[in-house]
């Protein structure tokens, strides 16, 4: 299974954030966000040189300090301020990470224990800093099959408006995930090795991949708008190193019709 969620959800919260007409509304009503219908494509594992396509709902709601979205959950600011004299928030949020790795995924991966999808923990801060809205996320799995690990993620977004309805925005960002996590995706057991053809591989914590987002949003109406966007990201250290990995470069695209309230 891919990250087609993770992009879904990137691409409601690039209309959230950067729609005048949306900002307009959270002034004078307690309930703001987006709703639509996305498409997404993405490798079809970490490191896969395959992609998956989904049509996914998109959903990215506030409700005072609350809020539900696809990417990071249910959750709420445990801190937030926003006028003239500073921005900044602190969050935390009950999510589910949908990166996944089965056996049916590829033919190659054949013998391999699956990595399920998994609950997650996170904790969400926000800054910002002049032209530019940074954020870190911490998020951490819990429960099931699933990776059990942690990662920590920086990204740094710069929006600009191109006339009166077109909105577009870059966001670099780095990504570094504990032992946990990269042993899931990227090693190979000492049992995993003698039932595939793979030979044992240890990863460890380390900056798992960097990259860059593209996005934009153009407005409709006052209401509806389309957004999208294209993700370049760039596996590295153990991860890129890992046999599992078939292709260290990861592209996900995605585009959604959003209705803004």
């Amino acid at each position: 299974m891919n990250r087609n969620c993770i992009i879904v959800a990137a691409i409601s919260a690039t209309a959230l954030l950067q729609t005048p007409q949306a900002i307009a509304q959270g002034l004078s009503s307690e309930v703001e966000g987006v709703i639509g219908l996305g498409v997404g494509s993405a490798p079809t594992f970490a490191g896969s040189d395959e992609t998956e396509t989904e049509v996914l709902p998109i959903i990215d709601l506030e409700w005072r300090r609350f809020f539900l979205n696809s990417e990071l959950g249910v959750g709420g600011y445990v801190l937030r301020r926003d006028d003239d004299i500073a921005e900044y928030g602190v969050a935390l949020s009950l999510g589910y990470d949908f990166e996944s790795r089965e056996q049916d995924d590829d033919a190659r991966l054949s013998g391999l224990d699956d990595v399920e999808g998994t609950a997650t923990l996170n904790a969400i801060f926000e800054y910002g800093l002049g032209p530019a809205d940074l954020e870190f996320v911490i998020s951490r799995g819990i429960g099931g099959d699933g990776h059990g690990g942690t990662t920590a993620t920086l990204s740094a977004g710069f929006d600009t408006m191109l006339g009166e309805r077109l909105q577009v925005g870059v966001a670099p960002f780095v990504r570094w995930a504990d032992g946990d996590y990269t042993d899931a995706f990227y090693g190979v057991s000492a049992s995993e090795a003698g039932r595939s053809s793979f030979s044992r591989y240890d990863a460890s914590s380390g900056i798992e991949r960097y990259g860059l987002e593209l996005s934009g949003y153009y407005r409709l109406t006052e209401r509806v708008g389309i957004a999208a966007e294209v993700e370049w990201g760039r596996l590295s250290g153990d991860a890129a190193d890992s046999p599992l990995v078939f292709d260290d470069t990861q592209i996900e695209v995605g585009i959604g019709l959003l209705y803004n309230f």
